[in-house]
């Protein structure tokens, strides 16, 4: 009844209680001193952690692909210090295989050229 003598009509009545429920629990149900610090407190402590996961985390990946570059460097200078061994092993016998008519060449991956050289280890000539 009082909201009928403001001139208000009963769609507002819905609204004005809940307006008046928020103004309730914004007057009587504030949050003291203590409980704020205290939230401050376990908040700054959650950052502390989340910081050091996250440091780690970046540590360890920036640890993972260093050594993955690593291996792959090694791995390329091995492979050059074979295909060396490999190509003075062809020189070596070319002589006496082509007195027979057969020639020999030694293809490394880095030799082929074209749109297709990453298979070119694998295409062979008719």
């Amino acid at each position: 009844d009082d909201y009928r003598k403001k001139g208000l009509n009963g769609d507002d009545e819905i609204f004005d209680d809940y307006f008046e429920d928020d103004e309730w629990e914004r007057i009587h149900n504030h949050v003291d001193d203590v409980v704020l610090a205290e939230l401050e407190y376990l908040n700054g402590a959650l950052d502390r952690s989340i910081f050091i996961w996250r440091v780690g985390l970046i540590v360890s990946l920036v640890i993972l692909f260093g050594s993955v570059v690593f291996i792959a460097i090694l791995m390329e200078r091995r492979n050059r210090v074979i295909d060396m061994h490999i190509r003075e092993v062809v020189e070596e016998i070319r002589p006496r295989v082509e007195s027979e008519g057969v020639g020999v060449e030694y293809r490394t991956r880095s030799s082929q050229t074209g749109m297709l050289f990453f298979v070119g280890k694998y295409i062979r000539p008719t």
